[in-house]
């Protein structure tokens, strides 16, 4: 099925999903490390207030990374 898929017509199209959902996943995965970063200095400067808002968008980055990778074996 897969060598069918790769000869096809299809195969651009495809490839240019693959491009597509590697540099979402890229973005992701830099986003998540300034995020992670920024939640260090925040835990070394004991500054709790801005941990809540900035765990969640790392959560709503973790999510969005899981439906990236989920998208394609549907």
């Amino acid at each position: 099925a897969l060598t069918h898929r790769i000869r096809g017509p299809h195969i651009l199209s495809t490839l240019d999903h693959f491009r597509t959902t590697f540099q979402h996943r890229l973005a992701c995965l830099r986003a998540l490390t300034e995020l992670s970063e920024r939640q260090s200095g925040l835990l070394e400067a004991d500054e709790y207030s801005e941990l809540l808002p900035l765990l969640r968008n790392k959560q709503d980055l973790l999510d969005h990374l899981q439906n990236l990778t989920t998208e394609r074996s549907d």
